[in-house]
């Protein structure tokens, strides 16, 4: 009887283990052991510093810690970076997170927001008038004409937003000059328009020959879903160790960025080799203080919600999509809770 009952204990004490290693690897799948890295693509809009933790996991070899060999492509364009990923060029996307939404309602392909990678809106306004009086409400763009990326790029709803919160009427008491990626700053030289917005180093490198910042997106706006990572439900559900290791390098690079300034500048330096290492720890600085530059990656719902509110208010989205059709949190929660 004693032997039968030893018997039982243990075939019982093997299931245990057997469906304990099972829950685990359903909990936190890894790619850490396979022999070979797994190549991955990332499209990203454009090389931009707002963007430094995908450069810092890059650079610092956290994907290769992963089980990663990640190349870095660029779409040029929110819309086209999205679409690398559903063309299958790439697996992720790092753009503007509210594209899948607004593909999905135009009958697309189902995608999720899996990480943050830039937690506020991070365009700043700037003057080439080093006496130019600060923006502090959205009034104060009456009169002005603003350089931003054409639409659909979120500088552009988020400009129209602004001036419809304040009631300017755009072509009378303010107006947009629509340009493409790079072409912003010129817009200002030539006098066409007296403020441009622009992303990060440009914000700073334009204030270190004698720009001002005037205007605050972040400061202003709060969370806002700006930049994510996004992919494919499909491949969420064909590799999540594939999904997981990404966010798992992306939210060690956000978490060195926050605890080792030196070190983020130096990867901004890398990332960013032809322009000053002042402009780029002035940069840096400016991310981490007005928060562009998230403390973790989980999507956040807040966030989301505001960017898809604009979107809404100046036409990309008719209505409101279920979040939990579009934001994956469990990836980025794992990656937060394992550190």
């Amino acid at each position: 009887m004693q032997r039968f009952e030893n018997t039982i204990c243990r075939a019982a004490l093997s299931i245990l283990l057997v469906v304990s290693a099972l829950l685990s690897a359903c909990a936190e799948p890894s790619l850490k052991d396979e022999s070979a890295l797994r190549k991955v693509t990332i499209c990203q809009w454009g090389q931009a510093l707002i963007y430094l933790p995908l450069y810092i996991a890059m650079q610092e070899g956290f994907f290769e810690d992963e089980g990663l060999d990640v190349t870095l492509t660029n779409g040029g364009a929110d819309d086209l970076t999205w679409a690398a990923v559903i063309s299958g060029s790439a697996q992720f996307g790092v753009a503007d997170p509210t594209m899948i939404a607004v593909q999905s309602e135009q009958g697309g392909v189902p995608g999720r927001m899996v990480a943050t990678v830039v937690g506020r809106v991070a365009f700043w306004a700037i003057s080439l008038d080093s006496a130019a009086e600060e923006i502090t409400k959205p009034e104060d763009f009456r009169g002005h004409t603003v350089a931003a990326f054409r639409f659909p790029n979120t500088a552009n709803a988020l400009a129209l937003r602004t001036f419809q919160k304040a009631r300017l009427e755009l072509g009378k008491d303010v107006s947009i000059v629509p340009v493409d990626y790079g072409a912003v700053l010129a817009q200002l030289l030539r006098g066409e328009a007296s403020l441009a917005m622009v992303l990060e180093p440009a914000a700073s490198l334009a204030e270190a020959e004698g720009a001002k910042v005037v205007y605050s997106y972040a400061e202003d706006w709060g969370e806002f879903a700006f930049t994510g990572l996004t992919t494919t439900e499909e491949l969420i559900q064909k590799d999540p160790a594939l999904v997981q290791a990404v966010v798992n390098a992306l939210q060690r690079a956000v978490r060195l960025a926050h605890t080792d300034l030196e070190r983020a500048v130096e990867n901004g330096i890398r990332a960013f080799p032809d322009l000053s290492p002042d402009v780029i720890e002035t940069a840096v600085k400016r991310m981490l203080d007005e928060g562009t530059l998230p403390a973790h990656v989980t999507p956040s719902l807040e966030g989301w919600n505001r960017a898809i509110e604009v979107n809404i208010e100046v036409g990309k989205l008719r209505q409101a999509p279920d979040p939990q059709k579009m934001l994956d949190d469990s990836f980025a929660l794992r990656a937060v809770s394992s550190e």
